[in-house]
């Protein structure tokens, strides 16, 4: 577990001080990527600074407006606006989009402090894309850039994947992805003209939940989670559970023809009745494995802990053809209706 960091808040006009935490068990190595930056209390609201490190937005936010408590803005002028190292406090509600909200190429933080997007105190924010049509593009939110910290969103119906991490060394936290008509979450690179020096590399995605994602031509790409095809090394999942999606709950394909994407790490996530949705949708395409780590006989050591496969259409956990060494060790798998460990051994 990395350590957190403590960092004293500036209070104007209060006679306290409030100390922030943060913790991200990305590696055992210390590191302070979730930093806040200090910002000011006046009259009851918190003041956007010149620099703008701190921004709110709400469902009937205005695109301009100053972005305090009392004055929100939108989120994707907000995404545009913040500083790097800033924070966006997403307030409850639902959010109604027809196109999708991108952090941009080059915006980022820092290795030292995360731009961060999170709901604000216990509130629950859904952004909903029910409005885009089904479409390559139209995914919900673009993590582009590199050194984001995403927390506690909702994000339903979009036209392709809920949300794609294409940048580096960004974590996604106690998100839910729902509906959507692609994989509920996928990490891929950004353009498909960039070298593989260049992939996604150092994601960690943990505490999500993904579910009832359902590609309507033939069921066969909307998996809960995707890290496939063209990512590079470092990326991980934690905790997190992955559930009647229309094809796999994980999925880690790798074309023969592209480079080897870099080995991913699982660890203590579920995958369960995976291959139809939870109101019987599927199609033609429909896997439904709860863990599929390879493709096209390209050798890949991915590393799954402590995980758990129940209930899925097809195989619980299976090497699709990687010729490994895959490293399993405590996982378990039950009720799914091909084999519990196909081509891959269990430690």
């Amino acid at each position: 577990m990395r350590k957190g960091t403590l960092i004293g808040l500036s209070i104007l006009c209060v006679m306290s001080l409030v100390i922030w935490f943060s913790c991200d068990p990305f590696n055992s190595e210390e590191k302070s990527n979730n930093n806040l930056t200090d910002y000011n209390v006046l009259n009851g609201a918190d003041t956007v600074r010149a620099s703008e490190v701190l921004l709110y937005v709400a469902p009937a936010g205005v695109a301009g407006a100053a972005g305090d408590i009392n004055n929100p803005t939108t989120l994707q002028d907000a995404i545009t606006r913040l500083a790097s190292g800033g924070q966006i406090w997403v307030r409850g509600g639902t959010y109604n989009y027809t196109s999708p909200i991108k952090t941009g190429r080059t915006n980022s933080g820092t290795s030292g402090s995360n731009n961060k997007i999170t709901n604000y105190a216990s509130e629950a924010p859904v952004l909903d894309f029910s409005g885009m049509s089904f479409a390559d593009a139209n995914r919900g939110l673009s993590i582009e850039g590199n050194y984001w910290y995403v927390k506690g969103l909702k994000i339903q119906k979009a036209g392709d994947n809920g949300m794609i991490v294409m940048g580096n060394n960004n974590t996604i936290e106690n998100c839910k992805l729902y509906a959507n008509r692609d994989s509920g979450l996928q990490i891929a690179r950004y353009l498909s003209s960039i070298p593989s020096s260049e992939w996604p590399a150092n994601n960690l995605v943990k505490g999500c939940e993904s579910w009832d994602n359902l590609d309507t031509d033939n069921g066969e790409d909307a998996d809960g989670f995707s890290c496939k095809l063209s990512v590079s090394t470092g990326n991980q999942f934690q905790n997190c559970y992955s559930h009647h999606n229309s094809d796999d709950g994980w999925d880690l394909y790798t074309y023969s023809d592209y480079d080897a994407i870099g080995p991913v790490k699982i660890t203590s996530c579920t995958a369960a009745y995976n291959g139809t949705t939870s109101a019987g949708q599927s199609g033609s395409g429909s896997d439904g494995n709860g863990f599929k780590l390879g493709g096209e006989d390209v050798s890949i050591r991915h590393t799954v802990i402590s995980c758990v496969s129940t209930n899925n259409k097809k195989d619980g956990f299976t090497a699709n053809s990687n010729p490994g060494p895959i490293y399993l060790s405590g996982c378990t798998a039950s009720g799914n209706g091909g084999v519990a460990f196909k081509d891959v051994a269990n430690q």
